[in-house]
């Protein structure tokens, strides 16, 4: 093949190779002034591997294009292609080195790509959603672009299931970026450096990233409002990344550990969103432990947990049986603390006698209730100075009998309005006498100290 263009000659191999053919590359540099194509399941071999300064296998755009290499046919789904160490480079005619426009489970493995135009991307996956971009496996990649705008590997258009192992995107105005619901891709092991703008640009949600390297850039994470559960773990950062993390979708699901010098280095730092842990089998009772490692005598344990907004509504801690009906929940005033009112359950050491704590204007007419069920009156007054009974008798609704009260002191025409279950109850009554004469409620009348109605 000739050096100056080698388009049609190179096109020639590939069309008759076709679906799922194999082709092996010269450790030379192919001048094409179009994208070649490829069809599904095809496999390209470089020679030289990606050695972009000496011998390697370079593909290299020479005239105003949309890439290096794409899909044969980008209106319908093409299924596999796998090149390997091949060099794709758009330099700064085309807008992608290699375009995945409606590829799935394609194998690029140890390529260099390049896009120097203005809002080019190196490496694209690209989806116009009716069809799609899933499940290729991006290995080993080494992405750049260096135009205004340029980003090293672009997700677009629902670009979904995608994974990149490895390899780094440096050198460009952002490394990374996930646009137009481009959902589920992973991000492993991938070193980002020297970004002018960010290194990774998240404006889709539900997209993870596992031990990826950052290094000199303005912003680490730029996560939009549309980035929700996004979820990065493991994540290190140079010193020289300024913002870390930018995070404005609010709700995002970010799970991240990092050791931090301030407290020791040794125990780390955990953050998470929306989350839901569960328990494995116990043939016991389970216990959840919290064990605190104090990094010094001033630090102290502490548990905290948070409503991520301004509100005065309340936060609950619901216990469920197996069969998801709810035992008891607790539930707390988001702006003042305070326990709402709401049933609390009791039961003695070994476990067992369970009994009601309930926070109540009276007694209850209705229900079951056990002997030592309680009831706290939420709203006692001079009139009903009764602040607690207690059930006596088991049964629906139980008997119960006053245990305290407030005693209050006023006329005989201000006694207060008592019934069956409040005997004992007490008053001063100063028609009687001046400073007030005690007197006891009976459940049916007032009495004086020598039972003598009253």
């Amino acid at each position: 093949m000739g050096v100056a263009n080698d388009r049609m000659a190179c096109q020639k191999v590939l069309d008759v190779a076709g679906v799922g053919g194999k082709i092996t590359l010269g450790g030379k540099v192919y001048a094409v002034d179009a994208p070649l194509k490829f069809y599904a399941g095809q496999s390209w071999v470089a020679a030289g591997g990606i050695n972009v300064v000496g011998g390697g296998s370079e593909i290299r755009l020479t005239a105003p294009a949309s890439s290096v290499v794409e899909p044969a046919n980008p209106t319908a789904v093409t299924y596999g292609f796998n090149p390997v160490g091949i060099y794709f480079n758009a330099q700064t005619y085309g807008d992608a080195g290699l375009s995945l426009y409606n590829t799935s489970y394609a194998k690029p493995d140890q390529c260099a790509y390049r896009a120097d135009k203005d809002a080019a991307a190196g490496l694209l996956l690209d989806s116009n959603v009716s069809l799609q971009c899933y499940f290729n496996k991006i290995n080993q990649p080494r992405a750049f672009a260096s135009g205004v705008g340029g980003v090293g590997i672009r997700f677009t258009r629902g670009a979904n299931a995608n994974q990149v192992f490895g390899g780094k995107c440096g050198s460009s105005t952002r490394g990374m970026e996930f646009l137009s619901l481009s959902s589920g891709n992973y991000i492993a092991g991938t070193d980002f450096e020297n970004n002018t703008d960010r290194h990774i640009r998240v404006d889709a949600p539900n997209n993870m990233f596992f031990g990826v390297h950052m290094e000199t850039a303005p912003i680490g994470f730029d996560i939009t409002v549309n980035g929700t559960h996004t979820v990065r773990i493991g994540t290190s950062f140079a010193t020289n990344v300024t913002v870390q993390v930018q995070d404005a979708s609010v709700h995002g699901a970010v799970l991240e550990t990092r050791n931090d010098s301030t407290t020791g280095g040794v125990t780390g730092e955990l953050k998470f969103g929306p989350m839901r842990g569960r328990s494995s089998y116990f043939t016991t009772s389970s216990i959840c432990m919290i064990d605190f490692d104090i990094y010094n005598s001033a630090a102290a344990g502490l548990i905290q947990y948070f409503r991520n907004m301004v509100t005065s509504g309340e936060c609950s801690v619901s216990y469920y049986k197996g069969d998801g009906s709810g035992v008891v929940t607790i539930k707390l005033n988001a702006s003042t603390g305070e326990i709402s009112s709401r049933d609390i359950l009791q039961s003695d050491n070994a476990g067992a006698n369970t009994r009601r704590v309930m926070r109540r204007a009276s007694i209850p007419t209705s229900g079951f209730y056990n002997v030592g069920d309680v009831v706290e009156r939420v709203n006692p007054t001079a009139a009903n100075p009764v602040t607690r009974w207690v059930c006596i008798a088991g049964g629906s609704p139980g008997t119960w009998q006053a245990t305290a009260w407030i005693v209050v002191r006023g006329p005989t025409s201000s006694r207060p309005n008592l019934g069956a279950a409040d005997v004992g109850v007490e008053y001063l009554d100063t028609t009687l006498v001046g400073a007030g004469k005690p007197i006891r409620w009976t459940g049916a009348a007032w009495v004086d100290m020598a039972g003598a109605i009253v």
